[in-house]
């Protein structure tokens, strides 16, 4: 340990000790020398999991650096948990690539066909141009809800309460295309939104969908609305049996 009094090192007690979070992994099965594990391969490689932090004594570090600099400082130790997650451990639990996809005026969805086959969930959701007539827009989310990648759609009808109504959708004619490629109706929890309503969810679950319950949450506190979302559901009648994300997952 150092203090520093000019360009004098003397002993004492660190000020300004960093570490960095991080994940290890510990191998399970061995490759060839010099021969690539393929990224979709690599699971397969991976016994468990550790948590590790490099250590770093930041004042020595910039008293160290120049000229010839930074040396042990930089990283001085490097430790690791005393326990090990196994792969088998975690299985239950899995953070899915997802994402909302913006429908536009045509009906095609914003991110490109390489982007969307990498991805386990879309939600497709109308964010301009609301105010499109209802054919037209009815033709628009119709022509979302084929496309092969699209799982949900986001607040059907788009309204926000006190300051924009709903879209001039056939609400009806959607529920008969979401059911034909088995994609499900978004409850979202936001309190602006609330959509589908209780009503409409009723409705879909008599045209045999199943929903989804979602926060629109841009926030940590944003994910509190799954209060909301849960609420308006059950006025709808749901169950947690009509509800997507209540399911285990399985990808087709």
């Amino acid at each position: 340990m150092a203090l520093f009094d000019g360009i004098c090192a003397v002993s004492g007690c660190r000020f300004s000790l960093d570490y960095e979070l991080e994940l290890g992994f510990y191998i399970g099965r061995s490759n060839e020398l010099g021969t690539p594990v393929p990224v979709d391969m690599a699971q397969g490689q991976v016994f468990g999991y550790c948590l590790l932090n490099d250590w770093s004594a930041r004042d020595i570090q910039a008293w160290e650096y120049q000229p010839l600099g930074p040396f042990l400082a930089k990283n001085f130790l490097t430790s690791i948990s005393p326990w090990v997650v196994t792969s088998e451990a975690l299985a239950p639990f899995r953070v899915l690539r997802g994402t909302e996809c913006d429908i536009l005026p045509d009906g095609q969805l914003d991110l490109s066909p390489s982007i969307l086959r990498e991805l386990d969930w879309v939600q497709a959701s109308v964010h301009g141009g609301q105010r499109m007539p209802r054919a037209a827009m009815t033709r628009r989310v119709e022509e979302a809800l084929r496309h092969p990648a699209v799982r949900c759609l986001s607040h059907p009808l788009g309204r926000l309460i006190g300051r924009r109504p709903e879209n001039a959708l056939d609400l009806e004619r959607v529920f008969e295309v979401a059911r034909e490629h088995d994609v499900a109706l978004e409850v979202n929890g936001l309190a602006a939104r609330l959509d589908l309503s209780g009503e409409h969810v009723r409705d879909a679950l008599r045209a045999g969908l199943r929903i989804v319950c979602s926060t629109d949450a841009h926030s940590v506190r944003g994910l509190g609305n799954m209060t909301l979302a849960v609420h308006t559901a059950r006025r709808g009648g749901a169950t947690a049996a009509d509800v997507v994300n209540t399911m285990p997952w399985h990808r087709e």
